[in-house]
């Protein structure tokens, strides 16, 4: 079976996975807090951009500048992006901590991170608008852990597993970012199976604070990899 790909742009990624990772996919980026597996996504993104996709971030645990602040602080400047109205947001944090809101053409906002029925209407029309732009389309859910966090976990990982079908039916390679030591064994084991991919970052050399350890499992291949990035 031929595959189109969603190249990283980082060499040795898509080296592994024979040319990037697959297209309208799910991949879930898991680790620890300190695991950098924010940053690399940041990067894949930065590339991404570059190359003309347009990307709806969802953020749970932050306002949309702290997260732009973060990617400038990586040397990664998304404002030309944002003003081409190429990277747009769903702000499911602001309206959560009391902060006074107002949608924009590029950022919606929604009640809190559990507002799962409001995320997944804003998702569907904000991805509507983006595909007006270009059909190229990346959506990142950062952090679905702030999600996962409500009185009815049940119901939202059926939220999760029918986001991840919706999203790929309608043609958008969707990023997830989950942190693993705030979760228990049997969510991380059921989101990972949700998923076509997945990324898990861990340190690998105390010695050498910039090296990654990345454990790829990837279900089109049905394989395993580890690349030290």
């Amino acid at each position: 079976m031929q595959f189109e790909f969603v190249k990283t742009y980082i060499d040795k990624i898509d080296k592994e996975l024979g040319g990037g990772i697959v297209k309208k996919s799910s991949v879930l980026f898991l680790g620890s807090k300190n695991s950098k597996k924010e940053i690399i996504l940041m990067k894949i993104l930065e590339n991404r951009l570059k190359n003309g996709d347009a990307v709806l971030y969802i953020t749970t645990n932050n306002k949309p500048d702290m997260i732009n602040m973060i990617f400038a602080n990586n040397n990664i400047n998304i404002d030309e992006y944002e003003q081409k109205n190429m990277f747009n947001w769903i702000d499911a944090y602001s309206k959560s901590v009391g902060e006074t809101v107002t949608d924009t053409e590029r950022v919606v906002n929604v009640s809190n991170p559990q507002a799962l029925n409001e995320i997944n209407i804003s998702i569907n029309k904000s991805n509507e608008n983006l595909w007006n732009i270009t059909p190229e389309l990346i959506n990142v859910y950062d952090n679905i852990s702030v999600s996962l966090v409500q009185k009815d976990p049940v119901l939202t990982k059926r939220f999760f597993h029918h986001l991840i079908g919706n999203i790929k039916k309608n043609n958008a390679t969707l990023f997830l970012i989950m942190d693993k030591d705030a979760q228990d064994k049997e969510t991380v084991a059921l989101m990972s199976l949700f998923c076509d991919y997945v990324f898990e970052f861990e340190k690998y050399n105390e010695n050498k604070k910039d090296e990654i350890k990345l454990t790829v499992n990837d279900i089109y291949t049905n394989t395993q990899k580890e690349i030290i990035i």
